[in-house]
């Protein structure tokens, strides 16, 4: 059980990120665990966390594109009038622009020492889809 590259969208990257850390809402409320907040041995967190620390560092990058495209759109007066617009064409074309990067770019991150038995004894009403996706991968 050694490591192994995988290659998986932007897209795919954010919904891991949310998948292992879990996400709260604007005020506060847990709405999803996240499989690290699972009762998980110390190895397969420390694991986990290596993949989510890969995974958060897509979002930086989203984050980043994201700004220079904004920035793209004219100087911070005319971004604020434009995004209070949803319909403004300029905010539409950010809107697709930023769907086809995350969309469309690939990634790969290396995952190492976790197979499926590893979280056989976990309960969860939560779904794990991109982690499942992976995990078929391996």
């Amino acid at each position: 059980m050694g490591s192994k590259k995988v290659k998986i969208t932007l897209e795919e990257a954010l919904a891991l990120e949310t998948e292992l850390g879990g996400f709260r809402d604007q005020a506060g409320a847990v709405v999803m665990k996240g499989l690290l907040n699972q009762k998980l041995s110390l190895s397969k967190k420390y694991h986990l966390s290596n993949l989510l620390k890969q995974v958060s560092e897509d979002r930086a990058f989203v984050t980043k594109e994201g700004n220079k495209l904004r920035n793209e759109l004219g100087t911070p007066e005319q971004i604020l009038e434009i995004a209070k617009n949803p319909m403004h064409p300029k905010n539409l074309e950010y809107q697709n622009q930023m769907r086809e990067l995350i969309k469309n770019t690939n990634r790969e991150i290396e995952v190492s020492h976790v197979v499926i038995d590893d979280f056989e004894t976990i309960e969860t009403d939560e779904y794990y889809p991109v982690f499942f996706k992976i995990l078929g991968q391996l």
